[in-house]
């Protein structure tokens, strides 16, 4: 086999070096997919959702342009799944025939990547099932999954083994002793690491800006049940689907309460059903759908529901609109947030809060019980991960640009002698000796518009984007061949806030006017005519309104 030089003379990783990217998850939280490139060959690790912002209309979730694994698709060795929340696999369910290579995860992981693949109609004969804390080869990459805690059944960090060395990717983890479900962290695998030697450590940032140690799942448990038995009256707890320690522990806590459990939103049964097939949640009691406990007192129920992040189409936002067909909450009950609110979902989840209160519920925060903890290590967790693996390189990931300085910040702190901040698309390349960033690749983000796949910045999402902020108006002309007007110009303002009827015969005089003042020669040019019109329009309403509107011409010809 002929030795590959290197990246810079080939544009293909070579033999003596690593190289790292990331397509998305630096800069933001959500839409992870990293890239590792070795020997010619490139590896994924994971590929999610994020959430789109109130500056996309219409828009509810995005995620990493695959572009640049699709120009290197035969080099892709495969994809690895540190763990199942959305960040990390939601992306699958519309994106994987882009990258169509083997996918390697553990059981619950792998169970809920099939259900993704299948809603994107995509077959999963290519999902290799291991098992927590695994050792596995793919290509030249020796790897292997090491067991951390998280608020998700079954999440890996994963060794990377190379010939240069050896590079720790952590997934998302915090250090937990009382996880509930699932087992605690490896930290007799870690200090091995550590001692192995370890050239590089690719780390989660998201909770770097909490001082201490993140709460123990078992605290909360505790928590939740002496929240729950305060209350005489009807009782909702919404919180992620997919945190199955936490539907535990709401459970636990609804049966010590001689209440019974009512699921709201399809998901939850997903995720049950996964985390029954690989060994979680057994020996529990019957679970209720909504339709099937109407006649029962409330005091003797509880709810759990999807829709922590104030989701319109969830059960928690129906319920709050009053638009649930089963489920009735009003004074007297209460409805617990045992979820944080991820960074760009704080005006959906307030809105759902107000909802609820407005009709007498009185709401339950982690501002007001331990009901909630986070996933995530907090920077003594990050200090006591950073002492144990001792890496010679940090490269913060899973954060936006304040949680990556903060984190390069920690590391130096504990005496890493290097941090690497990057941006999506830099390429760092990382020997024995160095490691610095070679290339900058393109990155983009995809969005679901509808049900289409779409770019961000496709002129469909940025026209939406332009009529959201000044909003639109279209205007119909009727001309003659020789370009007399044939009848009134005819205007519809959509979105633009005109004081009066007068503003609107003014306008339409204006459009008048612009279409007289043209010459014979103009008059007969389609283009010049709607040009005219279109520019005198929006600068006409930009006068009146303060408002940059988008404005649109249609123009017909009838021959007289």
């Amino acid at each position: 086999m002929n030795k590959i030089k290197n990246y810079e003379n080939s544009g293909i990783p070579g033999d003596d070096e690593v190289l790292f990217l990331s397509l998305g998850g630096i800069g933001s939280i959500g839409s992870n997919m990293y890239v590792y490139g070795h020997r010619g060959k490139w590896l994924i690790v994971d590929y999610g959702i994020g959430f789109a912002g109130d500056n996309i209309p219409g828009i509810d979730i995005t995620f990493a342009d695959p572009k640049f694994l699709e120009e290197r698709k035969e080099d892709i060795l495969g994809m690895v799944i540190t763990h199942a929340h959305e960040d990390h696999i939601g992306a699958l369910s519309y994106m994987y025939d882009k990258v169509d290579c083997p996918i390697y995860a553990t059981g619950f992981t792998a169970d809920m990547i099939k259900h993704k693949l299948k809603d994107g109609g995509f077959s999963s004969k290519k999902l290799n099932v291991l098992k927590t804390g695994d050792k596995f080869k793919v290509g030249d990459f020796e790897l292997e999954f090491v067991e951390m805690t998280h608020s998700i059944p079954e999440p890996q960090a994963l060794l990377i083994k190379t010939s240069v060395g050896n590079i720790f990717h952590t997934g998302d983890w915090k250090i937990d002793e009382n996880p509930v479900v699932g087992h605690c962290v490896n930290k007799d695998r870690l200090n091995e690491i550590g001692q192995e030697g370890l050239l590089a450590l690719v780390g989660d940032s998201t909770n770097v800006m909490s001082k201490f140690c993140s709460e123990s799942e078992g605290d909360i448990k505790q928590g939740i049940y002496e929240t729950i038995k305060a209350i005489s009256g009807g009782v909702a707890v919404t919180c992620f689907a997919s945190n199955v320690a936490r539907i535990s522990s709401i459970i636990d806590a609804g049966i010590k309460c001689n209440r019974k459990i009512v699921l709201v939103g399809r998901s939850l049964f997903r995720v049950i059903e996964c985390a029954r097939n690989n060994g979680y949640l057994q020996n529990l009691p019957e679970f209720y759908e909504p339709e099937d406990v109407v006649d029962c007192n409330k005091k003797d129920l509880l709810y759990i529901c999807t829709g922590s992040q104030g989701e319109s189409r969830a059960g928690l936002a129906r319920i709050a609109r009053g638009d649930h067909r089963y489920v009735k909450l009003g004074t007297n009950d209460n409805v617990i947030f045992s979820a944080r609110s991820i960074p760009g979902n704080e005006i959906s989840i307030a809105t759902v809060q107000n909802m609820l209160v407005e009709r007498g519920v009185h709401i339950i925060t982690p501002s007001d019980a331990m009901v909630h903890a986070s996933g995530h290590g907090a920077r003594e967790e990050m200090r006591e991960l950073y002492k144990m693996l001792k890496p010679k390189l940090c490269i913060p990931m899973h954060g936006e640009s304040l949680h990556l300085s903060r984190h390069a910040q920690l590391a130096k702190d504990v005496g890493i002698k290097k941090t690497c901040i990057l941006n999506n698309g830099d390429v760092l390349l990382i020997n024995k000796k160095e490691s610095f960033i070679i290339d900058q690749v393109y990155t983009g983000e995809m969005v679901l518009d509808g049900n289409k796949i779409t770019a961000i910045d496709s002129s469909a999402v940025r026209q939406r984007r332009k009529i959201s902020y000044g909003g639109l108006v279209v205007v119909s002309v009727v001309l003659d061949d020789h370009g007399s007007l044939l009848a009134i110009p005819n205007t519809t303002l959509e979105g633009i806030a005109m004081a009066c009827d007068n503003e609107r015969e003014k306008l339409t005089e204006m459009i008048e006017d612009s279409i007289l003042k043209l010459s014979d020669k103009e008059m007969i040019s389609d283009n010049t005519v709607k040009e005219n019109v279109r520019i005198a329009t929006r600068r006409y309403i930009e006068k009146k309104t303060g408002k940059k509107s988008q404005v649109k011409i249609h123009l017909a010809r009838v021959s007289v």
